[in-house]
C-alpha cells in the first residue's frame, strides 16, 4: 500500500512525498520421513517412518515494513539535473514455531542522480546511492533441495539479515547524428556488507550442516558497453544492429573455503537485429547472447556447484494480415545449445578435504522450439 503528494516549488524544482506500507507473512512446516525397516510409519509423515526433523522445520515468519520517502528534482540549468531521494525504513520480523525471535530494523537510503549535457549529442551522468536488500523468508525456515540427491533438506537460518551496499556509477550516453542510434558505457562499483550466501550452522564437527547467511563484506564492479545503430548506410533505414558487452567482477571471503572468492556472475555478449519493412506489415529479427564462464558458485559445506549455459540464438518473423491479426513465427535456441552443471563433493569441508567425485551433467536448454502466435485487438 502506498501514497504520494507531488508538487512544484519553483519553476526548476518539485518535490514529492510518499508513505509504503509492506506486509509480508511466511507460514512453512516441513515433515522428513524415510521408508525404513526399523520404527513405525506415521501418517502425519505420509505412512513413512518419521526422521529427526530439520533444523527450523515450521515456522510462520511475518515482516511489517513502513517506507517513507522523499524525492526532490532539481533542474539546475539547461544542462545539468539533479534528483535526491532520501527513504527511511524501519520493519519488524518476527518468527514463531520451532524457532522464536523478533527483531526490528531501520535503514536510511539516499540517493543522487546527477546528469549533464555535455553537448547536444553527448550526457554524463554520476549516481551514488545506499540499498538494502529484501530477505527471500523461505531461507529463515528448513525447506526441501530438490537440486541435489545427496541432500534431503536445506536449514534454516533465523538470524539473517539484509544486504546493505553503497553503489557508485559514472556513464557516458552518446547520440549518433541524424538519430542514427546511441553509443553509451556505464562502469560501477558496489561496497557490500553482510553478503549472502552458505555458513555453517552446526558445532558438530562430524556432521556439518550449512544454512543461507551472511558472509561478510564484499565488492561488486563491472563495466557495460553498449552500442545500438540504424542500418541506413547499407540502405536499411529501418533496421537496427544492436550490441552489448557486459563484464562483472566481485569478492569476498568465503569461511566455508577459507579464501575469497566471486559471488557474482562474469557477465555476457550479446547481438540483436531488427528489421521493419512497413510496406508488407511485417518484421524479422534475431537475438543471440553468450554468457562468460568462471562466475557464479554455489559453495556448501561439502560440494562447490557451478553453472554454464551455453551461446543461445532466439529468431523470429512477424506480420500483420487479415483485418490487423499480427502471425509471428518464432524459433527459440536454434543452435539447440546445452546448459551444463559441474560438482565437485568433497570428503568433508570443502575448502579444507580432499575431492572424492566430479559430476558434470548438460541439459538440453529446452530444445529447439518452435511457436506460431496469433494476436490482435478487439
Amino acid at each position: 500500500m502506498q501514497t504520494n503528494y507531488n508538487w512544484k516549488l519553483s519553476d526548476t524544482q518539485d518535490m514529492r512525498l510518499g508513505l509504503e506500507r509492506a506486509q509480508t507473512i511466511l507460514e512453512t512446516e516441513l515433515y522428513y520421513g524415510t521408508a525404513s525397516s526399523t520404527g513405525t510409519p506415521s501418517p502425519d509423515f505420509g505412512n513413512l517412518v518419521p526422521v529427526t526433523r530439520a533444523t527450523n522445520s515450521g515456522s510462520t515468519v511475518e515482516e511489517m515494513r513502513y517506507e517513507t520517502f522523499a524525492v526532490h528534482n532539481w533542474t539546475l540549468n539547461s544542462r545539468m539535473s539533479l534528483e535526491s531521494t532520501l527513504l527511511y525504513e524501519i520493519s519488524t520480523i518476527e518468527q514463531s514455531g520451532t524457532a522464536s525471535r523478533s527483531r526490528d530494523f531501520d535503514f536510511i537510503r539516499p540517493k543522487l542522480d546527477y546528469r549533464f549535457d555535455i553537448n547536444k549529442a553527448l550526457q554524463l551522468r554520476a549516481t551514488a546511492e545506499r540499498q538494502v536488500s529484501q530477505l527471500s523468508f523461505s531461507s529463515f525456515t528448513a525447506s526441501t533441495n530438490n537440486s541435489d540427491n545427496e541432500k534431503d533438506t536445506e536449514a534454516g537460518n533465523p538470524d539473517l539479515t539484509q544486504e546493505i551496499e553503497m553503489r557508485y556509477e559514472l556513464g557516458l550516453e552518446y547520440r549518433l547524428p541524424n538519430d542514427g542510434g546511441v553509443l553509451s558505457a556505464r562502469a560501477f562499483y558496489r561496497d557490500i556488507d553482510d553478503v549472502i550466501g552458505k555458513v555453517i550452522v552446526s558445532s558438530d564437527p562430524n556432521k556439518v550442516v550449512s544454512a543461507t547467511g551472511n558472509l561478510g563484506n564484499g565488492k561488486r564492479y563491472g563495466i557495460y558497453l553498449n552500442a545500438s545503430t540504424r542500418l541506413a548506410s547499407l540502405g536499411l533505414p529501418d533496421a537496427v544492429l544492436s550490441s552489448s558487452l557486459n563484464i562483472w567482477d566481485s569478492r569476498v571471503y568465503d569461511p566455508i573455503l577459507g579464501a575469497e572468492r566471486r559471488f557474482n556472475g562474469r557477465g555476457y555478449a550479446s547481438l540483436n537485429f531488427r528489421h521493419d519493412i512497413p510496406t508488407f506489415g511485417m518484421n524479422y529479427g534475431l537475438d543471440l547472447r553468450m554468457e562468460f564462464d568462471g562466475g557464479e558458485k554455489n559453495v556448501e559445506v561439502d560440494s562447490i556447484q557451478s553453472n554454464q549455459n551455453g551461446t543461445r540464438l532466439d529468431a523470429y518473423v512477424s506480420k500483420v494480415a487479415f483485418n490487423n491479426i499480427t502471425f509471428k513465427l518464432q524459433v527459440d535456441n536454434v543452435l539447440g545449445s546445452d546448459g551444463c552443471r559441474e560438482r565437485l563433493r568433497f570428503s568433508g569441508l570443502s575448502g579444507s578435504s580432499s575431492l572424492t567425485e566430479v559430476e558434470d551433467s548438460c541439459f538440453d536448454g529446452g530444445g529447439r522450439k518452435l511457436q506460431l502466435k496469433m494476436k490482435t485487438t478487439f
